[in-house]
């Protein structure tokens, strides 16, 4: 599924070699569907959603602690995932 939504983001990218909005969530979802569901869900409801930890922690029925940590364990595994992949370094490397 992952190689799909590569493949999708090159063929969507825009001249500067950065792919589309369309493609990149399509390629988040991909890179969300390696996390533990909790992890993936979490770190969703935070950075996509923006939901407070407070709210993130109602959400889930988790203690807020427990979503810290979810989220901090989505951090790392998603940057670990980008950068052992040359082409997803390149398209979600730094943004000008």
């Amino acid at each position: 599924m992952l190689g799909d939504a590569l493949r999708i983001a090159h063929c969507g990218a825009h001249r500067d070699g950065r792919p589309q909005a369309a493609s990149l969530a399509g390629l988040l979802r991909a890179l969300l569907d390696e996390l533990p569901v909790v992890q993936a869900e979490t770190f969703a409801l935070r950075v996509a959603l923006g939901y407070s930890m407070q709210e993130v922690a109602d959400a889930t029925s988790a203690p807020v602690n427990t979503v810290r940590s979810r989220l901090r364990l989505a951090k790392e595994a998603l940057r670990h995932r980008i950068e052992q992949d040359a082409t997803l370094t390149e398209l979600l490397g730094d943004e000008p």
